[in-house]
């Protein structure tokens, strides 16, 4: 785009000369002056009322040549026209004008005949040069007047090369903008933007570097400083727009799901909470418009002019219980101070500090023993709870798998104080292995009956763990006369399966199996499956 036009203007008004005479019948002393063609006619050339230069207006123009401008003076003339000679009679023969142009006062290096007009502009004069003008007249038979009074003007200089800006415009599908893609733009000059949308869709926003300026349909640079882009987007115009409304438990809304709302209609919602409950949020569109609020009537919500599409949604609350915990000197509880919805579960945790152990703990004024946590359960009323320490040492106990230890964890234990562990191996299991502070202090006890130990007069933390191996059982088995069986005798890994062969000799037959003192019929084969105990296999021949 070209950059903005640049105008220069002055105007000048000029006196009129007088012609001179020294008597009725002399032509002598006329001011006027004619060329050496003029020569032959001198008494009708000396007749010609003086041309009067009445004004000249001086403009610039600025010319856009690539990435900057140069500039073109010119200027623009009008002069009166003579109607008499000097002497007062007609001027009938009056043929044109010539204007002339110089760089010197009086020198007038060009001349342009202009015919028989009263103006003329004079194009490309040079910035920041002076130039002298003048007129003169001639008539039909080539005489000539002398030069009106001269007229000067000095144009300005060039101005310095224009700074060039770029603006980018944009539109999204469903409309454009005009004018589109890149437009360059002179420093300090403006431009415009129209954002049309197309038939079935509206103007949904337009940003300009980013920055939202609504949806507007137009918009104008001005003064531009720096580049700039604007982007415009459309969306489809709608009749009817969806609200979505949800309740949260202990509530509900109504109309609930999803409603459609006629474009500028309104809808009301009512949110009605259960009984027992309390309104603790209304969302609309993910903004909070209600919050806590107190007692259970129900409460209403309208959206008016309808224009786009909205979810409301309600959440409820219960009353909440004051539970206040305290602790003692040498240890702490968590959380000290909060507060419990109805029918919820809170838990206080209870953490001795070190060298220290729980030595009671009071819900409500009562004693709950010496724990390390208590649980609020299905909570109706306000609580209190409180914690006292004393002096005192742990003991981690452990097991490994197929088998237990109780307690087990870390447990408190008071200076002096002694604490029994139970270890019980699985079934099938026994205890292979049982370390206190990392030495054994039993091992490889048979059978799977439980394994006690105690600490006696605790003066110092302790650990204590429990491993277990998988236990094996004995299969006995034996035959009579005139057969075998195989194995005859196996020890088998608890929970597998073993098969006894029974084979006859030559010439003879089964004649019966027991197990464990049980008939099992003339089998030649017995398997004991899942073995978890010993077990006998008996087989006879005949």
């Amino acid at each position: 785009m070209a950059p903005a036009r640049r105008q220069r203007t002055a105007d000048f008004r000029f006196a009129g000369q007088t012609a001179q005479r020294t008597g009725a019948k002399s032509r002598e002393g006329l001011t006027f002056m004619r060329k050496p063609s003029c020569l032959k006619r001198p008494a009708l050339f000396s007749r010609i009322s003086f041309v009067a230069l009445l004004f000249v207006t001086v403009a610039a123009v600025t010319l856009q040549f690539g990435a900057g401008s140069a500039q073109a003076a010119q200027a623009a003339f009008s002069w009166s026209t003579p109607t008499t000679f000097v002497d007062g009679s007609s001027l009938t023969t009056l043929r044109g004008y010539k204007v002339y142009t110089g760089t010197a006062s009086g020198s007038y290096a060009q001349s342009v005949d202009v015919g028989n007009v009263n103006s003329y502009t004079n194009s490309g004069l040079a910035d920041g040069t002076t130039y002298y003008f003048a007129v003169t007249a001639y008539d039909a038979a080539g005489d000539v007047s002398g030069y009106s009074n001269q007229v000067t003007y000095s144009t300005p200089a060039a101005p310095p090369p224009a700074t060039l800006y770029t603006l980018t415009a944009s539109a999204g599908s469903g409309g454009s903008i005009t004018p589109s893609g890149a437009t360059v733009v002179s420093s300090g000059a403006g431009q415009s933007y129209t954002i049309t949308a197309n038939s079935g869709y509206k103007i949904a926003g337009v940003t300009v570097d980013g920055a939202s300026v609504g949806a507007v349909s137009s918009y104008a640079f001005s003064k531009v400083t720096a580049n700039h882009t604007i982007a415009a987007t459309f969306a489809a115009n709608v009749t009817s727009y969806a609200i979505t409304a949800s309740a949260g438990t202990g509530g509900s809304i109504t109309p609930a799901g999803s409603t459609t709302v006629s474009a500028g209609a309104s809808q009301s919602y009512t949110v009605t909470p259960s009984t027992g409950y309390y309104l603790a949020s209304l969302l609309v569109d993910g903004t909070a418009v209600a919050s806590n609020v107190a007692g259970g009537a129900p409460y209403s919500y309208a959206f008016s002019s309808v224009s786009a599409t909205h979810t409301i949604s309600a959440s409820f609350a219960v009353r909440s219980y004051h539970l206040v915990a305290t602790a003692g000197t040498g240890g702490s509880v968590t959380p000290a101070d909060s507060w419990v919805v109805y029918n919820a579960s809170q838990t206080t945790t209870i953490t001795p500090s070190s060298g220290y152990q729980v030595t009671d703990v009071q819900v409500d004024g009562k004693s709950v023993g010496a724990v390390t946590s208590y649980t609020f359960a299905n909570l109706a009323a306000d609580h209190t709870l409180s914690a006292t320490f004393a002096a005192g040492y742990t003991i981690s106990a452990s097991a490994g798998s197929n088998g237990t230890i109780t307690p087990a964890g870390t447990t408190s234990v008071l200076a002096g104080a002694s604490k029994s562990y139970t270890v019980t191996p699985s079934t099938g299991y026994y205890l292979a292995s049982l370390l206190v502070d990392g030495t054994a202090v039993a091992s490889n006890v048979p059978g799977s009956a439980p394994y006690s130990y105690t600490f006696s007069n605790a003066a110092a933390n302790h650990t204590i763990s429990a491993t277990f191996g998988v236990r094996y059982y004995n299969i006995a088995a034996s035959a009579g006369s005139n057969g075998s069986v195989s194995p005859g005798g196996i020890w088998v890994l608890y929970n597998t399966p073993q098969t006894i062969a029974i084979t006859p000799s030559s010439g003879h037959t089964v004649a019966g199996v027991t197990v464990d003192g049980v008939s099992v019929g003339a089998v030649s084969s017995y398997t004991f499956s899942n073995v978890a105990a010993d077990h006998t296999l008996i087989a006879t021949f005949k």
